[in-house]
């Protein structure tokens, strides 16, 4: 006995860093589990998971603007689950990372650090780790392809070995689909998976600035590797398509969840002195911009290390997908965590060297510019785009006031979102009168995420029938499913006649409220 738990000690001493990632990943997302219904996109999420359950056809019987994956995640009981998801999935996503990070940084202590601070930007509410957000779902799927990788010989390159190998086709293959499968969550994700496609493009510059003989070779390895990595992506996608045409909604599913996507990311508007700085944030200047950083980063050469140039690719092609609609909402930023992280502690570790030994002075100095360089652009484009990041400082100080009975409950919720306290006592009106279905005419799905209701028709916001311009659709959905309860959100503004000559001719005003009115079909009987 006394020889096993020696074992015990011994193995746990070894997994000391692991360990306090992990539990520093739960302290901090203990206040998760106790914040009200208050996010909108988190509620589109839970909304459209409970129409899947009730049996809606995802993108025909109900519809948000996303790839599938995040709301089949949001097929749980409640927001509560949806949490536990979350930690669950950024528990496994850390260890991932710790795995990547040791890789690259080939120092256990810099990759505690890294994963340390990866922690704290995937978890904080600075930029919205606390939210089961699709930029964390795709970070997990990232980094399980990247894992799957770590042993190959395509990434073995970034650490110094003479040649990529025509030996990896199978990782790549399962390399992909989880790449795949993070398109399928977020489309931005193609970006992580274009980072990852430039190992193969600077192993193909190298051989040709420098081994010209071995380019040819080279080029059909690297092809062989691209069309494996290729297939694995486009599984899950072309499985994802056949599914939706075998449930005879294949043109809905192109419709919203995959060609929308360019649609939102065009329709965004810049508010920027002088004008035609705006030029600069069409998607045609990003792609000019980019392909220049490509060109002069290929050109140097061996002037940066490899592990470098490959970070930096994926922190630039990161923050292209981060700022491809120019809307300055803090979630998107954590597609940017990765990359800036290892980034981040890679440049402090060498200039720790350098300070140390001198060795490689002039190619640490390089990247560490190239690093401020970046970074500063990231920070004034920050500015530019008019981002905010959540409260962290109050958001665990509000905690600390509510676990402790110093603010009740309705304060502490009123903290999050103004509309909380009506939006629980419509939700409880709702699930008295064990209504599954009504219509909310404005922005609020956290009424149907809490009441476990879904819409009358197929939108859970007026922003999108707004912006498709389904007001037909939504009213023919209104009438055939003649919802007892409906909710007209008081700051909602926008034309829609019918559907107001609709709600006075045949429903009453039940309650007001200060956010919403809540209205009962006429001749309706409350069963409470």
């Amino acid at each position: 006995m006394l020889k096993l738990f020696k074992k015990i000690d011994i193995y746990l001493d070894k997994k000391v860093p692991v360990l306090i990632l992990l539990l520093s990943l739960i302290l901090l997302r203990i206040p998760n589990f106790f914040e009200p219904y208050w996010y909108g996109d988190e509620a589109i999420y839970l909304t459209v998971g409970q129409g899947i359950k009730y049996g809606r056809s995802l993108y025909e019987g109900i519809v948000d603007h996303k790839t599938p994956i995040i709301y089949y995640l949001a097929t749980v009981p409640s927001q509560i689950w949806f949490r536990v998801l979350n930690l669950a999935w950024m528990g496994v996503s850390t260890l991932l990372f710790y795995r990547l990070a040791k890789k690259i940084l080939k120092n256990k202590k810099s990759a505690f650090i890294g994963s340390f601070i990866f922690v704290l930007l995937t978890t904080l509410p600075f930029l919205e780790g606390n939210i089961p957000n699709g930029e964390l779902f795709v970070i997990g799927f990232v980094l399980a392809g990247v894992n799957l990788l770590l042993n190959s010989s395509y990434f073995n390159w970034l650490n110094n070995k003479k040649e990529i190998k025509n030996n990896d086709h199978l990782q790549l293959f399962a390399a992909g689909i989880f790449f795949g499968l993070a398109i399928l969550t977020k489309v931005p994700a193609l970006l992580d998976l274009a980072a990852f496609l430039t190992i193969g493009w600077f192993y193909l510059a190298n051989c040709f600035l420098f081994k010209q003989k071995q380019f040819f070779k080279a080029f059909k390895t690297i092809s062989l590797q691209f069309i494996f990595l290729g297939l694995g992506v486009l599984t899950p996608i072309i499985l994802s398509i056949l599914y939706f045409i075998l449930l005879g909604v294949g043109k809905d599913y192109l419709q919203y969840g995959l060609l929308y996507n360019f649609r939102y990311t065009q329709s965004w508007q810049v508010a920027i002195e002088p004008a035609w700085l705006l030029t600069l944030f069409g998607l045609k200047a990003k792609l000019g911009m980019l392909v220049a950083f490509f060109l002069l980063l290929t050109v140097l050469g061996k002037k940066l290390s490899r592990q470098f140039k490959f970070m930096l690719s994926w922190l630039v092609l990161s923050l292209f997908a981060t700022t491809l609609s120019n809307r300055p909402y803090p979630h998107y930023y954590q597609q940017l965590v990765p990359a800036f992280t290892l980034l981040l502690t890679y440049v402090l570790t060498n200039a720790n060297q350098l300070l140390k030994q001198g060795k490689g002075r002039i190619k640490i100095l390089i990247e560490s510019g190239a690093f401020l360089l970046i970074f500063i652009f990231i920070f004034k484009l920050s500015i530019v785009l008019n981002f905010h990041p959540y409260p962290t400082f109050s958001y665990y100080q509000k905690f600390y006031q509510y676990s402790t009975g110093k603010i009740s409950m309705n304060d502490y919720y009123q903290w999050f979102n103004p509309l909380t306290q009506d939006t629980y006592q419509v939700a409880q009106f709702v699930r008295d009168e064990q209504q599954r279905e009504i219509f909310i005419w404005g922005t609020n799905p956290m009424l149907y995420a809490l009441s476990k209701s879904i819409p009358a028709g197929k939108f859970t916001v007026s922003f999108h029938i707004k912006d498709v311009k389904a007001y037909d659709e939504t009213m023919s959905s209104i009438k055939k499913v003649k919802p007892n309860i409906i909710v007209i959100m008081k700051n909602e503004a926008g034309d829609f006649p019918e559907f107001y000559q609709y709600l006075n001719n045949n429903y009453q005003l039940e309650k007001e409220y200060q956010y919403m009115d809540l209205y009962l079909k006429n001749n309706y009987v409350k069963q409470n």
